[in-house]
Formats: structure tokens, C-alpha cells, sequence
């Protein structure tokens, strides 16, 4: 029965061949006034949006290409399924048009240039790279604006999602626009680049505040400290960060850390949205 279906499947006129869409997502084409790049905005609205007047958390992502099919499949069976969160509007954020993928968020997830950062992708992506502060701006500005005018967004239930150079990015919204967003999940956040530049960025914060008023969690895998001596000690750099941020004792500021055991850089991710959601918009009433 198996070799019948695969010979059926090989004979197929290639018309029929369908590329595989993900029900119910949608793509809206957006420019960036900010940095001057076109990007696309991958949107998937929760099953009861066209039947209610309700109001949804938003949670947005980057890197879109790999987090955005995988936070659906997570969003469908904690939510329609699982009645374990809160419906939501799910957003990514593509890589900008035209541009390599690692020279895109090279660029857009790093806060300042490290043209030759050990821990970088190609040459020209590290040339490319510290310009957040322009995509920080779109987000904040573009972004969120125009999904809060079309799909009802709950003002309180901004949610962002990043991992990786994304998670570094969380950190610097954090300290440039905190009140873009209600919620930070931030996943193996890239702490390390430019000699732990973060660091410095969150000093200069602390200095002209006393509040940052954000719920945030931070997880990341047990084997990513790397090897001895590693430029990469990304467990120590996240606890590192808890406890600086700890201590300033922001008004308004929530701080959460989990180290998941057993795992990976490239591995840990759907853990920690798994978890970050769990902890962010649960369902008040489980069913």
C-alpha cells in the first residue's frame, strides 16, 4: 500500500503541486519608513475573530521564517485545543525583502556595529550591523499601530517573542521603548555580542530611571554555555542579567529565568514558548 501511494505520488503532473499554506495566516506587505526596507507581516487570527467584538494579546515574533509556523502550531494547541492560553493574533515579522536572512537580522536585531564580532554570520552582515534602533522604530512606530488600527489588540497584552539575536533585541526595546510591549519573552538572548554591550546599554538606562515597567521572561538551555573557555557563556550572561536587573529594583519590573535541562541553542525554542506563553496570557477560567 505504502510503494502504491508513492508511485501515485511520482506520476502527479507538477500543475497539481500545491505549495503548503498555513490556514487561516495571512501576508500584508509593509515598508519601514524607518530604515527604508520592505518587509511582510505573517498574521494569523484566532478562530473566533470574524464571530466576537473582543479584543486579542498580540504576540509578535521575528526571525518569522522558522518562529512563525512553529508558534502556530504551539498557539493552535494551547489555545483552540488545549484552552490552556488566551486566543491570540499571532504576527511575524519576515527578514527584510531582498536581503539574506543573516544579514537582515544582523542588522535589525543588534544594537550597536561589530563589523568583526566572533559570534557574527558573513562579513557583510557584520558590516551591516547596530541599526536596531531604526527597526526598533518601525516596530513601535509602523508596526503596532497599524496591527492595533485592523485586528483588535488587547492594549495591555503586547507580547514580544525573540530568540537568539531576536532576544537581544527584546533587551534593547526594553531599554529604548519599554512600553512598546506588555511582555518580553526572550529566548537564548544573544547577551554576549559586542563584548556584552547589553550590559553597558541597561547601565545608561538605570541612570535616568527608577521604573521600567515590563513583565519579562528569559529562558534558555542548559548546554549553552559552551565548551571551556568558550566566547559563548550564554547560561552565565542571562543570570548575569537577571541579577543586574534585580538589583535595580525597577518600579514596575517583573523578572523570570528559567534554564531548561538537556537542551540546546537550536533546540530550546519551542520549550520556551511553550512556557513563555503558558506564563504570559494563561486562560483565567481553564476549561
Amino acid at each position: 500500500m505504502t510503494s502504491f501511494a508513492f508511485a501515485q505520488a511520482e506520476s502527479s503532473p507538477a500543475s497539481a503541486i500545491k505549495p503548503y499554506t498555513i490556514k487561516g495566516s495571512q501576508v500584508v506587505d509593509i515598508h519601514s519608513q524607518a530604515n527604508g526596507k520592505d518587509y511582510e507581516l505573517f498574521i494569523k487570527l484566532p478562530r473566533s475573530f470574524h464571530h466576537t467584538e473582543q479584543q486579542y494579546p498580540l504576540v509578535l515574533v521575528n526571525d518569522a521564517d522558522y518562529a512563525f509556523p512553529l508558534i502556530s502550531s504551539i498557539t493552535r494547541q494551547l489555545g483552540d485545543h488545549g484552552k490552556k492560553i488566551e486566543e491570540v493574533v499571532l504576527v511575524g515579522v519576515s527578514y527584510s525583502k531582498g536581503d539574506n536572512g543573516g544579514l537582515s537580522r544582523t542588522r535589525d536585531y543588534t544594537p550597536t556595529p561589530s563589523p568583526y564580532e566572533k559570534g557574527g554570520h558573513s562579513d557583510a552582515a557584520r558590516r551591516a550591523s547596530g541599526q536596531s534602533a531604526k527597526y526598533i522604530r518601525f516596530l513601535a512606530d509602523e508596526v503596532l499601530p497599524y496591527l492595533s488600527e485592523h485586528y483588535r489588540i488587547h492594549p495591555h497584552k503586547k507580547i514580544f517573542v525573540g530568540h537568539s539575536f531576536g532576544g537581544l533585541l527584546g533587551a534593547s526595546i526594553l531599554f529604548d521603548q519599554p512600553e512598546a510591549f506588555d511582555y518580553y519573552i526572550l529566548g537564548s538572548p544573544s547577551l554576549w555580542y559586542d563584548n556584552k554591550v547589553i550590559f553597558e546599554v541597561e547601565s545608561r538606562y538605570a541612570k535616568q530611571h527608577k521604573t521600567l515597567d515590563a513583565q519579562v521572561m528569559m529562558v534558555i538551555g542548559e548546554y549553552e554555555n559552551g565548551k571551556p573557555h568558550s566566547h559563548f557563556t550564554m547560561v552565565d550572561d542571562m543570570l548575569a542579567f537577571e541579577q543586574k536587573l534585580e538589583s535595580r529594583d525597577y518600579a514596575g519590573l517583573a523578572v523570570t529565568t528559567k534554564v531548561v535541562p538537556e537542551e540546546y541553542h537550536v533546540s530550546v525554542f519551542p520549550t520556551l514558548i511553550t512556557d513563555g506563553l503558558l506564563w504570559a496570557i494563561p486562560r483565567s477560567t481553564p476549561q
